[in-house]
């Protein structure tokens, strides 16, 4: 009776082992990520996931790498989100910033920041630290992504060094142009 019950237990150890092999695929770096994850639902956001990191990452720098950005995902936050729907449509939420107002020709946008955010050193946010980042983002050499910034009046010159200012945002007001 006892061999049978060890030999029952390995049974489902061994089946579990196989379904959890069978459910996952390696990623180009060797990392596994399950194919069955749900994508959206009434659930969104609740659902925690697992997910291995190669070893060898190159810089988790949310500037300068595409390939590990999900890290940055999960440690920095954005002045807004995207949140998708379940009918498949998306929308712009509140993050660092607000709210944000739209001026009428659709090229002066103005952020609203969220008061009491600080840094893990305690330091609160400003518009200034926007700057920073924007600035960053279009002078660091190994950055990736500058093309999210470049609708900025300024940003190209300021890419190519031939300003040492992004010219579209006033930091007085909060507004990128």
């Amino acid at each position: 009776m006892r061999f049978r019950t060890l030999r029952n237990a390995v049974a489902v150890v061994l089946l579990c082992a196989f379904l959890t092999a069978c459910a996952a695929k390696p990623s180009a770096s060797g990392a596994t990520w399950a194919e069955s994850a749900p994508q959206g639902g009434k659930n969104q956001g609740m659902e925690r996931y697992l997910s291995f990191v190669d070893d060898d990452a190159d810089t988790v720098d949310p500037q300068c790498t595409s390939e590990y950005y999900t890290i940055a995902l999960n440690v920095f936050d954005r002045l807004v989100e995207i949140q998708a729907e379940e009918d498949g449509t998306s929308e712009i939420v509140p993050s660092l910033a607000d709210s944000r107002e739209i001026s009428p020709d659709g090229l002066t946008y103005r952020f609203h920041l969220h008061e009491g955010v600080t840094f893990s050193n305690g330091s609160p946010l400003t518009s200034s630290d926007i700057r920073y980042t924007l600035t960053r983002l279009l002078t660091h050499p190994d950055a990736e992504n500058q093309d999210v910034a470049m609708p900025i009046r300024g940003a190209e010159a300021l890419h190519n060094g031939k300003a040492s200012d992004l010219a579209g945002f006033y930091e007085e007001h909060s507004i990128c142009t």
